[in-house]
């Protein structure tokens, strides 16, 4: 995935196992992202503080992203794996 490329995230429906004797099924995802330039840095909050530090080491991989949803602009985390990914 290219930073400032748009895709389409297709992560496919999924059961999960049981919680209180129910199986817990996952239907199909389907997002639209823009992707964007990984920091380096994060900012850490632990409830009370809020510090700023080095990216950690499993988000620095390569198959974590940083995106922005297109649509509603809500940036976060992704992680690729188990995804179907299409270039728009």
């Amino acid at each position: 995935m290219l930073v400032g490329k748009n895709y389409l995230v297709v992560r496919p429906a999924h059961s999960f196992g049981e919680i209180d004797g129910e199986i817990v099924n996952f239907e199909e995802q389907r997002t639209e992202v823009e992707v964007l330039p990984k920091p380096t840095t994060v900012i850490v909050c632990d409830g009370e503080s809020e510090t700023i530090e080095a990216i950690p080491e499993h988000l620095a991989r390569d198959d974590w992203y940083a995106v922005r949803i297109v649509g509603s602009g809500k940036r976060h985390w992704l992680n690729t794996k188990g995804c179907q990914v299409i270039l728009l």
